[in-house]
């Protein structure tokens, strides 16, 4: 029984190392994990539940911690990261509509190409690769 959810495996400092991440995982790239742990349906991946269903285990499992949306300048591209509250950029019940709306707009088009990851050569999206594919598949399911 793992006791942690699928986002905070990512950003912890463990798996922002193995993932090579200095601020956090894309939304494109979060969404990619939970659709490759079948946490996502492949119709869930044709309109913004796929963001909202990610945003939703964020909200209701992050306990006193604040997430916040920002923009990582390193792969040019919005992140989840574990920051002091910041009202322009936390992720909260209130929040969440507007974020699920805008990042669909800004990378729905990726997400429904199955393009997760970005390629920090020329900052294109692309599918996972295999190696992270494997780092991907290692990651346990939380379960309650």
């Amino acid at each position: 029984m793992v006791n942690i959810p699928l986002w905070q495996q990512i950003l912890s400092p463990e798996g922002r190392k193995v993932f090579k991440l200095k601020t956090g995982p894309s939304i494109p790239f979060l969404v990619g994990v939970y659709f490759m742990h079948h946490l996502l349906e492949e119709n869930e991946l044709t309109s913004d539940s796929c963001i909202c269903r990610v945003f939703e285990e964020i909200l209701n499992t992050k306990g006193d911690m604040t997430v916040n949306v920002v923009h990582c300048q390193t792969i040019d591209a919005k992140v989840i990261t574990i920051k002091p509250s910041n009202n322009n950029t936390s992720l909260t019940d209130l929040s969440i509509d507007r974020w699920v709306k805008l990042l669909w707009e800004e990378y729905g088009k990726y997400i429904q190409s199955k393009r997760f990851s970005i390629d920090t050569d020329d900052y294109s999206w692309r599918e996972f690769i295999k190696e992270e594919k494997e780092i991907i598949e290692q990651l346990k399911i939380f379960v309650l």
